[in-house]
């Protein structure tokens, strides 16, 4: 009941967004919409209680099936009957007191914050392209909560722009963590008409000789843009973010390390473009910027 009701309410949502705007999934609108499906729940449950005891012949109403049937009272003379404390539950209740004893015994492990160069500095000449910095908002700074991150256009000569966006966390431990774009462009009110992984070949000096990132080609109306994104988690360049997640609960195990980035570009898919175009573009940018990337975002 809760997977399908949820499910009808997001596609409410994107249908409302779609039509009227991203204000249809903020503020109380949003909350509404979620505390009418909570109600319809509850009908559907009840309703669904009431199926199953029909199938088994019971001709109770909702009220009689659904009452508490509280114990009868117990007089001085009932006898009281004691219950056996069985050897699992004994052994479950040791180790669990010697986990807790264990985990405030331990010394705190400082996590590590390794050295790094900041965005400021971060070259806005790559071969012919040309950067130009942007910042991003306050209201948005807040929720992303990153402790650095740079937002760049760069354009060359005869070439559509493109779109340079890192976003670092120097620790993923508590809620601060890198936001996917398959989550955060369709809040935006794109469409990811596609979307799969793909190998980028890189330069010699950049020590790897390729990189692996999510390609989607979104639109909004009649504008289309082609992403590519991965996420770099300390020696690692990853595209799941449940694999993100994984290596973040290990990596904070043994190396006591969870900081990473987001590393996103994107360029505009103009009338009449092939979009192998647009994809070398990309790729030609990704070489540029993919050996850089470790001196602002350490291994």
């Amino acid at each position: 009941v809760t997977i399908l009701m949820n499910s009808f309410r997001i596609g409410v949502i994107g249908l409302l967004v779609d039509r009227y705007g991203i204000a249809q999934a903020e503020g109380f609108l949003h909350d509404f919409e979620g505390w009418v499906i909570f109600m319809a729940c509850l009908v559907v449950l009840l309703i669904e209680i009431w199926v199953l005891v029909r199938l088994t012949g019971d001709k109770r109403s909702l009220r009689d099936i659904l009452a508490i049937d509280w114990p009868a009272s117990r007089t001085a003379a009932t006898p009281v009957g004691y219950r056996t404390v069985h050897a699992p539950l004994i052994v479950g209740v040791v180790a669990l007191g010697a986990a807790a004893v264990s985990a405030l015994a331990l010394p705190y492990q400082q996590e590590i914050k390794p050295e790094r160069s900041w965005f400021s500095a971060f070259p806005l000449e790559l071969g012919a392209w040309r950067g130009h910095r942007e910042a991003l908002e306050n209201d948005v700074l807040s929720t992303l909560m990153l402790d650095d991150y740079i937002l760049a256009d760069y354009v060359s000569a005869g070439e559509p722009p493109v779109n340079f966006y890192v976003a670092y966390y120097a620790s993923q431990r508590s809620n601060a963590s890198a936001h996917s774009p398959s989550s955060c462009l369709p809040g935006g009110g794109w469409r990811i008409s596609e979307f799969a992984p793909r190998e980028v070949p890189l330069p010699a000096s950049a020590g790897r000789a390729s990189v692996k990132v999510n390609r989607a080609i979104i639109q909004q109306g009649d504008q289309r843009q082609l992403v590519y994104y991965w996420f770099k988690e300390r020696s690692r360049n990853i595209t799941s973010e449940y694999v993100v997640k994984w290596y973040l609960l290990l990596d904070s195990l043994r190396q006591h390390r969870s900081d990473g980035a987001l590393v996103r570009l994107v360029t505009p898919l103009t009338d009449g473009e092939d979009i192998k175009q647009a994809d070398a573009r990309l790729m030609q940018f990704s070489g540029y910027v993919a050996p850089l990337l470790t001196q602002f975002v350490p291994d």
